[in-house]
């Protein structure tokens, strides 16, 4: 009793993404978004020097997305007050971008951009004990590991950051009879 365990695949597939597109995206893929960036004159065989990037919402390309979420919680009653102990993680299978109809695609599992990616492993671990008129909880949060923005080999992540939270309603009746 009080434990509930779930494991949900989940798929999403968008094609004609509205998106803000970042300047140095349209740098990069400048043959793709030709429109955006704006150019001196040419010095020779040199293409001129960028004098702006402009910064719009377009409606372009399509992701793919999936992976599965897992989640454990157990809850229960005790002396002290109700018990939450709760574990999710969500594996990312897939993550995979198309800039325009026809452009290369882009695998995004593990590898950060400033658009579209997500870490194949994330997850949390939290417990908490509400006493009524008092409260403490714990949480940590996962990211596994990535590879930094572009070309990089520069590995981040796979760490975790800690919370932890109490609150006592200095308004209840209970709180008022412990002081």
């Amino acid at each position: 009793p009080g434990l509930r365990l779930a494991a949900t695949a989940w798929e999403v597939e968008i094609e004609g993404l509205i998106s803000l597109l970042q300047p140095q995206t349209a740098l990069n893929f400048e043959s793709l978004f030709p429109s955006l960036v704006t150019r001196g004159p040419d010095v020779g065989a040199t293409p001129g020097l960028v004098t702006q990037v402009d910064v719009q919402y377009i409606n372009y390309g399509s992701v793919a997305v999936s992976g599965i979420d897992f989640e454990a919680i157990y809850t229960r009653d005790t002396p002290w007050g109700r018990l939450d102990v709760s574990a999710t993680a969500t594996q990312t299978a897939n993550y995979d971008t198309e800039l325009v109809p026809g452009a290369p695609q882009q695998d995004r599992v593990s590898r950060r951009f400033l658009d579209f990616w997500a870490p194949e492993w994330k997850g949390r671990l939290s417990v908490g004990l509400d006493g009524g008129a008092w409260s403490i909880a714990g949480a940590g949060r996962y990211v596994g590991s990535y590879l930094d923005e572009g070309v990089s080999t520069r590995e981040l992540g796979d760490g975790w950051v800690y919370d932890l939270a109490a609150g006592v309603d200095v308004f209840s009746e209970d709180t008022r009879l412990l002081l």
